[in-house]
């Protein structure tokens, strides 16, 4: 018995992994690597190697930042089964194959762009934003980098990087596709148009009985009751059960006077920290901001590190030392405090938000500390039952005699597979109700919450179409809204086939008191007010002099003529042919990278140390 005989399974949370993102981490694939090799490296790429510490430090870069597209830690077993181990190994592997061939080539990277590149890092510079060679030596250190392997790293990616434009330097885009678009979305329509309403048109008379009888057979699904069960049930429900236990109001005030900690909640602040070296450099900071030269956003930026890494989240008081907790709770308002000393030295606080203290009241939490003192009752009587009961379906009694012996409240239910109320409403019960055969005696099971119920199937009635007589009503309704629909589509169509026999559009409606309307300028590029949406689209699709009739919801017709259609000048959209004829530039020029990339590692010896790659996951545990 799931509930009194063991814990209740736990939730587990599904990631839904978007194709996207694992296609954009995937590199280009290591379908095409000999496994094997027994080197200190993970893989060999030609001359290059991918060293354990390099794909481990990659490896944990791409889980991070999976688990924040994600919004919760991703553990290495959900990475794997997510391939972000095969992913990153493949854009390493992908990385070095092109390097290789950037050697082969004698593609090198000179001195001063590995300056220039090493120099305008963000997280080399110091708070002026010039490069700092002790933060530099800092975050090698940090790292774990000598610096020499970094400088070899930095070179070899501003080497490879060098063969992305030697290759797809030469795409270039001579404009046509980009002009003959141009000219389709910007040729320019004038158009008439007329609604017509439904309630411009007569409502049909009263419907036959053939015509409801024909109806009702043609749209016979939408009258058809579903298959019903006549259930017989002995169930014990788990509320009832906890209705015996006696619990009192004043069991439940007491307990919440004893839980008083969990139903009170303090006074928090959303925090953001920003450490400094000293505190002459974090009030000259402050002084800055208050005169208006910098934000704090600005600050941290000028660290050239990710914001997160300065957000403390929401904390209570309790968390801080008590310079910081005198400084950000002795405020009343958000802004900004210090300089407080704190563990890591002075440091500014940005209260971002107060959130106040707050108190549960006994009311709202009376019937969950009821059903939390209950339990102990609840599980021990459904426990006995559990056991008398399964004795005697064992034994083959039947849901009466089941009822009878053990206390169970006998039911009957007129079940339906689109019923979702009380019991019909668990899946266990849904599933059991369904799968059982007429007058079988089934099983003892329980419900989400506990409950337990036996059910016999004494009746099972096929689904049925309703008798005419019992759906007058709905039929006529339904025949009569159609008929009406259908008066107002051949109004709307008898006009255009007027219209486009040789009659003008302007006196046709004029003679019948519509009101005509006119749009110019419409075009496929830009959106408009001057005519509803149904109507520029169909107009889109009409030759010049063209009418046509086009549904605009279900209650209402356009009729629309399309006056003309003048061709857009080159010069209304040169902006337009500028910007697509650089964007497939760029896409053709990725494309030939992407393809030359894929060719590049195809003829590259690969070699993968799959024991190697084996220790580094596992040591992710």
């Amino acid at each position: 018995m799931a509930t009194m005989m063991r814990s209740r399974k736990t939730n587990v949370l599904v990631y839904a992994l978007i194709g996207a993102l694992i296609v954009g981490m995937a590199g280009f694939g290591i379908s095409d690597v000999l496994s094997g090799g027994s080197s200190n490296d993970v893989a060999t790429v030609g001359d290059r190697k991918v060293t354990q510490q390099e794909f481990s430090r990659a490896l944990s870069q791409t889980v991070n930042r999976f688990s924040q597209q994600v919004g919760q830690p991703v553990t290495m077993e959900q990475a794997r089964l997510f391939g972000l181990d095969s992913s990153t190994l493949g854009q390493l592997i992908t990385s070095r194959a092109l390097e290789n061939e950037a050697a082969q080539r004698a593609v090198l990277a000179d001195d001063d762009m590995l300056r220039a590149s090493i120099m305008s890092t963000p997280a080399f510079a110091d708070s002026s934003g010039q490069f700092d060679p002790d933060a530099y030596s800092y975050a090698l250190q940090n790292a774990n980098y000598a610096v020499r392997d970094y400088e070899a790293l930095i070179r070899a990616e501003l080497s490879r990087n060098l063969l992305n434009p030697a290759v797809s330097g030469g795409a270039v885009s001579d404009g046509t596709s980009a002009r003959v678009i141009g000219q389709f979305l910007n040729e320019s329509f004038n158009v008439d148009w007329v609604q017509i309403n439904l309630d411009s048109i007569a409502a049909p008379a009263a419907p036959s009985e053939a015509d409801l009888a024909a109806w009702l057979e043609q749209n016979a699904a939408d009258y058809t009751l579903p298959e019903r069960r006549s259930l017989t049930i002995a169930v014990l429900r788990a509320a009832s059960v906890a209705a015996e236990a006696g619990i009192t109001d004043a069991d439940v005030a007491a307990e919440y006077d004893a839980r008083a900690a969990q139903y009170s909640q303090p006074e928090r602040r959303a925090l953001d920290r920003l450490t400094f070296a000293d505190t002459t450099e974090a009030a000259a900071a402050l002084d800055r901001i208050n005169a208006g030269e910098v934000s704090f956003d600005d600050l941290i930026a000028e660290r050239g590190l990710d914001p997160s890494l300065f957000s403390l989240g929401i904390v209570q008081a309790i968390s801080l030392n008590s310079a910081a907790r005198d400084a950000v709770f002795g405020t009343e308002a958000p802004g900004i405090v210090g300089p407080v000393d704190t563990d890591l030295g002075p440091a500014l606080f940005r209260i971002n938000a107060i959130i106040a203290a707050t108190t549960t009241p006994l009311a709202d939490v009376a019937d969950e500390i009821r059903a939390q003192l209950a339990e102990p009752f609840i599980r021990e009587r459904l426990a006995a039952v559990y056991g008398q009961a399964e004795e005697l379906v064992a034994a083959g009694a039947t849901v009466e005699e089941l009822a009878n012996e053990t206390g169970m409240a006998l039911e009957t239910l007129e079940f339906t597979s689109d019923m979702s109320e009380g019991l019909a409403a668990d899946e266990a019960f849904r599933t059991e109700a369904l799968a059982a055969a007429e007058g079988q005696e089934r099983d003892l099971l329980e419900t989400e919450d506990g409950s337990l119920f036996v059910l016999r199937v004494d009746r099972i009635t096929p689904p049925q179409v309703q008798p005419l007589a019992d759906v007058r009503a709905e039929v006529a309704a339904a025949w009569t809204a159609n008929a009406h629909r259908a008066a107002l589509a051949e109004r709307a169509n008898s006009l255009a086939s007027q219209i486009n026999a040789g009659a003008a559009f302007l006196p046709v409606m004029d003679a019948l008191g519509l009101t005509v309307s006119n749009a110019p300028g419409l075009s496929r590029g830009t959106s408009t007010d001057a005519v509803p949406a149904s109507a520029a689209n169909a107009a889109f699709d009409l030759a010049e002099g063209e009418t046509a009739a086009v549904a605009n919801g279900e209650d209402s017709y356009i009729v629309l003529r399309v006056n003309s259609i003048t061709p857009a000048e080159a010069d209304s959209f040169a902006d337009y042919v500028a910007q697509r004829s650089t964007a497939d530039e760029a896409g053709l020029s990725s494309d030939l990278f992407f393809y030359f990339a894929n060719a590049v590692r195809d003829t590259t010896q690969v070699s993968v140390n799959n024991r190697l790659i084996e220790a580094v996951l596992n040591g992710f545990q």
